[in-house]
């Protein structure tokens, strides 16, 4: 199983003590790998081009080039970094300019490293969040254009057993034993209807689509499985083949 990727954490701060003390409880945390220390904006920026860190954790008072021209600099050349701000004065107005440049974090000095770090682990925890969400969005969507292609329009009795039925087999970190027993009741538990009815509702919707669908686009996504003259797939064979090939496009 692979591992989880490291939080990459640059700290650029001028406050010495404060970075010693920082780096001290960064590095014992299994979580996060520290690749650096700077004093600069300067420093700063050439680390980011050429360590590419996950989050900048960033003095908003830096000599010469200060935290917000560096959030700045990021957002307009659409560095992916992440990027936490600290302040000893926090205003309304700076939190609004923090909000404008995309800063994820606005953390008031002086601040303890174990507060540090907790905050770190929470930036890390809601990226993960929002990324999986993102992943979840994206594949339903798929879904909903592999069941238009084939013939299975929004609006079908079933259409919406269907395509839950599929991110369910699809999504599932477990081999699923069967249809039947599995997926029919997880489905039937989320819209709060019988099993029963949503096998036949996803009949319903695949024999709609086999009506009036594209015989082309129905063998590409049925692939050997497709016999026009038998008519149908099952259910079974139907939602398992679509879940197989999102696994495949995953990969």
């Amino acid at each position: 199983m692979k591992e989880p990727e490291k939080i990459r954490v640059l700290l650029a701060d001028g406050d010495k003590q404060f970075c010693i003390r920082a780096a001290e409880t960064l590095k014992n945390c299994p979580q996060i790998a520290l690749i650096g220390i700077v004093q600069s904006g300067e420093e700063a920026l050439r680390t980011i081009h050429a360590s590419k860190p996950s989050l900048l954790v960033i003095d908003a008072a830096l000599p010469k080039t200060d935290g917000l021209l560096i959030a700045k600099q990021l957002r307009d050349s659409g560095v992916k970094t992440g990027v936490m701000m600290l302040s000893v004065f926090i205003s309304r107005q700076f939190s609004a300019e923090c909000e404008l440049l995309g800063v994820d974090t606005l953390l008031h000095k002086p601040v303890l490293p174990e507060v540090l770090l907790e905050r770190i682990l929470l930036w890390s925890d809601a990226k993960a969040q929002l990324s999986t969400k993102n992943i979840d969005k994206n594949l339903r969507r798929r879904i909903q254009t592999i069941l238009s292609e084939i013939g299975m329009s929004a609006g079908t009795k079933g259409y919406n057993e269907t395509s839950e039925a599929i991110h369910i087999v699809a999504t599932s970190e477990r081999a699923i034993s069967g249809i039947t027993k599995e997926v029919y009741p997880a489905v039937a538990k989320k819209f709060g209807t019988r099993a029963s009815r949503v096998e036949r509702n996803i009949r319903n919707a695949i024999e709609s689509a086999w009506t009036h669908g594209s015989i082309e686009r129905q063998q590409y996504y049925m692939g050997t499985a497709f016999k026009p003259d038998n008519g149908r797939p099952s259910n079974r064979d139907f939602i398992n083949k679509i879940a197989n090939i999102l696994l495949y496009e995953e990969d």
